[in-house]
């Protein structure tokens, strides 16, 4: 074990020599003593703790790791680790994947970016890609212990422009929730609106989450499109309850006559789960019979905020009804032009 000095002629560098698990002399080359002392007693702890540690380290490539990494990072759901590896093989790998790992640069991480932009992708899709180096540099540095820094600096994360949702005002909702009256999908559609739930709470919701002499709905699961499986959680993984607005209690009522508990409340003809395409094909053609805007599934969801806050919800209530966490994610739901403020602001009077 040693740390040598390099000069030559103006340069200076430290080269660490350390002998590895396997027998072989690893060495690493630093600008500075303190990286190269701190390397080398970060190698020395490796050993003494019972680590492999090599030569070949110097020598392993980013694909490699990548197969190492995702071996031991399979806490995802399924559809998640197929699209993380679509991510890797399809932008990263053919652009940085044969790179030795620890020649990795920050200005490599830029150009992954720079040639997804090129190819025309959405800010969205760069900024998943970054993310996944960011998570899989950052393993490499405090699981792995193969980098010394994260080459995916925060300063480098793609900027996504907020765009506003398409919703619903309180008349179109109305103006919808007639049209749809006694049609097809009109229970998912009442669902979407009154009760804000996601299209996946919507198509694992069942009878037996529905009180109906008590008012309340049950949030208790969801159903994963891209798996096409049901998990005993909704997003977020927090269950939550809410009281069920009586115009939607009575449809559901009468939508519930000899239905079992365990069926499911939007179901097909057959009892199947819902299928999502037809779902949206349906809403889409609804909204313009109704002549309101073309909305989605979720811009049902966002269409909520407007229904409950023109009723006199708050934020905090909403972001109860969206069983969110976080209040910032709750704001994203809220489309607020100032109307209502400017409503109050004709009203008050403190003098008689």
């Amino acid at each position: 074990m040693a740390i040598r000095k390099i000069q030559r002629k103006l340069t200076v560098r430290f080269q660490v020599l350390i002998r590895g698990s396997d027998g072989r002399w690893i060495s690493r080359v630093f600008a500075t003593k303190r990286e190269a002392v701190s390397y080398e007693a970060s190698l020395k702890n490796r050993l003494c703790q019972g680590d492999f540690a090599s030569a070949s380290l110097n020598r392993i490539t980013l694909d490699e790791f990548y197969i190492e990494w995702a071996l031991k990072k399979k806490s995802a759901s399924a559809g998640w680790l197929e699209r993380r590896h679509a991510m890797y093989l399809r932008y990263i790998s053919p652009v940085i994947g044969s790179r030795k790992l620890i020649t990795i640069k920050p200005h490599d991480v830029s150009a992954v970016i720079s040639k997804m932009v090129d190819q025309g992708k959405s800010p969205q899709t760069c900024r998943h890609v970054f993310n996944l180096l960011r998570n899989m540099f950052g393993d490499a540095v405090e699981s792995f212990e193969y980098l010394r820094s994260n080459p995916a600096k925060r300063a480098l994360k793609p900027a996504v422009p907020l765009k506003e949702a398409q919703h619903l005002s309180l008349e179109e909702i109305k103006r919808l929730l007639a049209h749809v009256h006694c049609k097809p999908y009109e229970i998912p559609i009442a669902l979407g609106v009154f009760m804000g739930l996601r299209m996946g709470e919507i198509q694992a919701l069942r009878w037996m989450d529905i009180e109906f002499e008590r008012k309340i709905l049950h949030v208790r699961r969801t159903y994963v499109r891209l798996e096409q499986c049901f998990k005993d959680f909704p997003k977020g993984r927090k269950q939550h309850s809410h009281r069920i607005p009586d115009e939607l209690l009575s449809l559901l009522l009468e939508a519930s006559k000899n239905q079992r508990t365990e069926n499911l409340v939007a179901s097909t003809k057959e009892g199947r789960v819902l299928d999502y395409g037809y779902f949206r094909k349906a809403l889409k053609r609804y909204c313009k019979e109704a002549g309101v805007k073309i909305v989605a599934a979720h811009g049902l969801r966002h269409s909520t905020s407007e229904l409950y806050m023109a009723h006199g919800a708050t934020r905090d209530d909403l972001r109860l009804l969206y069983g969110h966490s976080d209040h910032r994610t709750t704001d994203r739901y809220i489309h607020d032009n100032g109307d209502r403020l400017s409503a109050v602001a004709k009203v008050i009077r403190l003098r008689p």
